[in-house]
């Protein structure tokens, strides 16, 4: 697995989580016959979402 990664540069790109913070992301290779796959997880933190 790879462990939680910034996005770097997406601040520039207006890439950003709702508070201002940056973007981020966990990577998790596929193993057995789903070796050549990938599962990308982005998190979303609903309690930082406007009511």
């Amino acid at each position: 697995m790879v462990p939680l990664t910034l996005i770097k540069g997406a601040d520039a790109k207006g890439a950003v989580c709702l508070d201002g913070t940056l973007s981020d992301y966990h990577l998790h290779p596929g193993f057995g016959s789903g070796a050549n796959s990938w599962l990308i997880q982005l998190e979303v933190r609903v309690s930082q979402l406007p009511n």
